[in-house]
């Protein structure tokens, strides 16, 4: 069994306590693996587990930009459609209350401990690839940002990719937004967590 860092969403949470399970994107996580050790001279394993941590927070930054673009999509698609309607019959109706709510720029981490978890060092050091979805028994924690990172994180959405290609001014708004503490929750804690959010 392996302590793994999934990265995930406030969606993602929302889902693991409606279904008692959660799916990592493309079955994707982080861990202190042997490769990880080796990339580092100096650092216990806690210190270590907590790089591995910040690496899934960092993908969270990219899985929030993909629901944003994907709300973004929805939201044109929308429009889209309302002024063909308008133009057909000059009429007006009231939005659809079923709608998804827009995403929540808090970046999620759940940490949870797993079997047959399969190194992935040709994707990072840090990276392992989940046997099947997350079950709520196996939570150890879950970590997420506070409110007043909100800002920060949103920032960070809009220029992660730009990071990742060596953009100086990117890594530095991406900067502070993990200057940003993950706040940790017990998993007992994460139905009234989502129920605040």
């Amino acid at each position: 069994m392996v302590r793994v860092y999934v990265p995930a969403t406030i969606s993602m949470l929302q889902t693991l306590v409606a279904d008692r399970a959660v799916a990592a994107v493309n079955r994707t996580a982080f861990a202190l693996t042997p490769g990880l050790r080796e990339a580092y001279s100096t650092g216990d394993d806690d210190e270590l587990a907590e790089v591995a941590m910040a690496e899934a927070a960092r993908a969270a930054l990219r899985l929030i930009a993909a629901e944003a673009d994907a709300d973004n999509s929805t939201a044109e698609a929308d429009a889209d459609n309302s002024t063909a309607e308008a133009d057909a019959d000059n009429s007006t109706e009231e939005d659809d209350s079923g709608e998804k709510p827009a995403p929540v720029f808090r970046r999620a981490v759940i940490a949870a401990d797993v079997d047959g978890a399969e190194l992935r060092p040709d994707l990072d050091d840090a990276v392992v690839r989940l046997a099947g979805p997350i079950e709520y028994r196996q939570i150890a924690s879950v970590h997420v940002d506070l409110a007043e990172a909100e800002d920060a994180v949103a920032k960070a959405v809009r220029v992660v990719d730009a990071a990742d290609l060596g953009d100086t001014d990117a890594e530095f708004v991406l900067g502070d937004a993990e200057d940003h503490e993950l706040a940790w929750y017990a998993a007992q804690e994460l139905p009234f967590l989502i129920e605040l959010l």
